[in-house]
């Protein structure tokens, strides 16, 4: 049996190096040679990796930073150096040096670094490592934002996807339920914007009547927001592209399933507060704790920036958590048709890489042996919780969380709906359908020309067809200023195909 053990791990060494030879040999001169790892034996707890500092590098995430550095102090793990940057700041690196062993940054970031030669796979080894424990990750998050290709390049954080937070003393009180389809979602907001529900909200700060429905329209996210609507409408079980032609690198967002899509974001935002327009989910979040809102999309984390009230309001507001409706409908690219899935086909198709954060080992890390185990020791089973959940842009994303989610829902929300969040989480994790948001070279550059058509939009300052339109010729002129062979490669690369 031990024998049996030092083969698999030695095996696991060879492939690992050969990993890194290939990485170093690819052709891109910008890329720094990897410090050689030289795996033997199970992954080793960080105290014993003492020889110089850990460099470590967080991106847009401060709260994660300084959970990271109180938690490896307590440990007395050996030195580390913690730095910090903005997206803005790593894109502009990432072809050069990262001067970091490990860095933790946005999930749909995972695309840029990759085709920029900054990160190396994550081997075999730590895959099936037990202590890391893979198969307790939940399943998209495990199979797409984790991968690039066909490999795992980055250990995961939490990655949430919009969801409805709603009050369920008034859906009681009114006899309604959480919408199945986006026609339910429709008739919903209509019903919480009328004046009987309204009443019963706290006042806007304006001193106006509260908001029935909060869509966070604000710069930056009214393009999750169109996307998370637009999923399950482009999300065909037989053909790869939505986003764009994997083939061609054609943009497909001005084509009909995006257009219904934009067009019903328009008229929910006309029946909701105009005030949703300059907010984030976090802001948006923070209103409806305070009463001002019946629903809200966002996400539940357990800092208190989210939970501005005094006291906790779980139990008098009877806080509920329910997943973005679906669709029976479905557009075929391919056949340029519309079409119903069967009654077995799962109408809810979730939307990914919204937020959430990922961790790799960078090519030029000086001590790659030691950076994995931190790896580890931050994503794994035993200290994940307690680390990860400190962030605003993750949540639970081990099937054992669930055993404890309310360090991510925080203290407005009971025990109880923090459980059934949790299986919802679950749920939604498993959907055998998903769209990937954009996570290619560039992506902040197409995401930024879409956000901008969607508010232009919801302003009205352009019809949605228009709005697309537009939105579809700027990301022409990016694809083609950024190179199509290479765009098109990272694209099919973010969907797990290979060339």
């Amino acid at each position: 049996m031990q024998q049996a053990t030092r083969s698999r791990i030695g095996a696991a060494a060879v492939v690992l190096w050969s990993l890194l030879l290939l990485a170093t040999g690819s052709g891109c001169p910008s890329r720094p040679s990897p410090a050689p790892a030289t795996p033997d034996g199970p992954v080793a707890s960080p105290s014993t990796q003492r020889s110089e500092p850990l460099r470590l590098l967080v991106v847009d995430d401060p709260p994660l930073a300084e959970a990271l550095a109180r938690e490896w102090a307590a440990r007395d793990a050996g030195s580390l150096d913690l730095r910090q940057e903005t997206g803005e700041q790593l894109v502009e690196r990432s072809r050069g040096r990262l001067d970091a062993d490990l860095v933790i940054y946005p999930s749909r970031m995972l695309g840029t670094l990759v085709e920029a030669g900054r990160l190396i796979p994550l081997p075999e080894f730590i895959l099936e490592d037990e202590q890391w424990a893979r198969d307790d990750i939940f399943s998209l998050l495990r199979q797409q934002e984790m991968t690039w290709g066909t490999q795992v390049y980055a250990a995961p954080f939490g990655s949430p996807q919009l969801t409805l937070i709603y009050r369920g003393d008034l859906f009681d009180r009114f006899g309604l339920k959480p919408p199945a389809t986006w026609s339910d979602y429709d008739q919903l907001v209509q019903r919480l914007g009328q004046a009987d529900v309204r009443e019963l909200l706290a006042p806007a700060d304006d001193g106006a009547a509260g908001g029935g429905v909060i869509e966070p329209l604000g710069p930056g996210w009214a393009c999750h927001v169109f996307l998370a609507r637009a999923a399950t409408y482009t999300r065909h079980r037989s053909y790869y592209s939505t986003l764009f032609d994997f083939r061609t690198m054609e943009p497909l967002v001005d084509r009909p399933p995006f257009v219904r899509a934009l067009e019903e974001v328009v008229r929910a935002a006309a029946n909701g507060s105009p005030a949703a327009r300059n907010l984030t989910p976090q802001a948006a979040q923070a209103l409806f704790f305070q009463g001002k809102a019946a629903m809200v999309w966002a996400w539940p984390h357990g800092t208190a920036e989210s939970s501005p009230a005094p006291e906790p309001r779980g139990d008098e507001l009877g806080i509920r958590f329910a997943e973005l409706p679906g669709s029976r409908e479905v557009y075929h690219f391919g056949g340029d048709r519309w079409e119903t899935r069967s009654e077995e086909d799962d109408h809810r198709v979730p939307l990914l890489a919204v937020a959430g954060r990922l961790g790799s080992v960078t090519t030029e890390c000086r001590r790659t042996r030691a950076a994995l185990s931190a790896l580890v020791w931050m994503t794994g089973r035993t200290s994940s919780g307690q680390i990860a959940s400190r962030s605003r842009d993750t949540t639970l994303f081990r099937f054992s969380h669930q055993a404890v989610p309310q360090v991510w829902t925080g203290r407005q929300v009971t025990a109880r709906a923090s459980l059934e969040y949790a299986e919802q989480v679950a749920a939604t994790q498993g959907r055998p359908l998903w769209l990937v948001s954009l996570r290619i070279p560039g992506q902040h550059l197409y995401l930024a020309a879409l956000d901008e058509a969607v508010r232009a939009a919801v302003a009205g300052q352009q019809a949605p067809r228009e709005a697309l339109s537009e939105a579809a010729g700027r990301w022409r002129e990016i694809t083609d200023a950024l190179g199509p062979a290479a765009q098109r490669r990272a694209y099919q690369r973010s969907l797990g195909l290979e060339d």
